[in-house]
C-alpha cells in the first residue's frame, strides 16, 4: 500500500498544480478582459471630462461680451469686437496646400486597405488639406521634417474657395499618374483619412 500512495499522492499533486494553474490562467484572462475594457472606458471618461470642462469655460455671459456707452446702448465688448475681427479676417485669409514626400520611402497610409503604409516617391503627394492661419503654421517645421514631408501652399483665397479646391484635389487624386502607375492604386491620398 505503502509503494501505491506516492504515486496517488503525486497524482493528486499534479490535479492540484493543474487546477491551480486554471484558477490562475481565468483570472489572468479576467483580468485582461477588464483591463481592455478598461481602456476604451477610460479614454471616453476623458473625453466627457474634457468636452464638459471645455463647455463649462468656454460659456460667456452676456455681461462679459457686452458693455453699455455713454448714452446706454448696448454694444460689443472691446475683447468680443476683437475676437469676431480675428475670427472673420483669418476665413479670407485662408489656402490649400499640399504635403509631399521629401525622400522616396515607406509613409503611413491612412486609407490602404490590407497595409499601414505606402511607398512614395519624392515629390508625391502624401496629403491635401487646407489652413486658415492666425498666427502660426498648420504643422511645425520639426513634425514636417520627422515625417519626412515638405508643405507646400497650392492656393490662397477664402474659406469657402480653399475647401472647394482641398475637395478637389481630394477627389481627383485616384486618377494621378502617380497614382495609377501604383499596383494597387488608392482611393485617397494617403494621408487624409476622408474626403476632409
Amino acid at each position: 500500500m505503502q509503494g501505491n500512495q506516492p504515486k496517488n499522492s503525486s497524482k493528486q499533486g499534479k490535479e492540484k498544480q493543474n487546477k491551480f494553474f486554471e484558477v490562475i490562467d481565468t483570472d489572468l484572462q479576467s483580468k485582461k478582459t477588464c483591463f481592455s475594457l478598461g481602456k476604451p472606458l477610460l479614454f471616453l471618461l476623458m473625453t466627457l471630462l474634457l468636452f464638459t470642462f471645455t463647455i463649462l469655460f468656454s460659456k460667456r455671459t452676456f455681461e462679459e461680451v457686452v458693455i453699455y456707452d455713454k448714452e446706454g446702448k448696448p454694444q460689443l465688448a472691446p475683447e468680443r469686437l476683437e475676437k469676431l475681427k480675428e475670427d472673420t479676417t483669418s476665413v479670407n485669409k485662408c489656402h490649400q496646400y499640399s504635403l509631399f514626400a521629401t525622400k522616396s520611402d515607406w509613409y503611413p497610409c491612412y486609407t490602404c486597405m490590407d497595409t499601414s503604409f505606402v511607398f512614395l516617391l519624392r515629390g508625391e503627394v502624401w496629403r491635401y488639406g487646407k489652413h486658415c492661419p492666425k498666427d502660426r503654421p498648420r504643422y511645425s517645421d520639426d513634425l514636417l521634417k520627422s515625417m519626412k514631408l515638405k508643405y507646400k501652399i497650392e492656393f490662397k483665397g477664402n474659406l469657402l474657395q480653399c475647401t472647394k479646391m482641398e475637395k478637389q484635389k481630394i477627389y481627383t487624386y485616384p486618377l494621378l499618374p502617380e497614382n495609377l502607375k501604383r499596383k494597387k492604386p488608392l482611393g485617397h491620398p494617403a494621408g487624409n483619412k476622408n474626403d476632409n
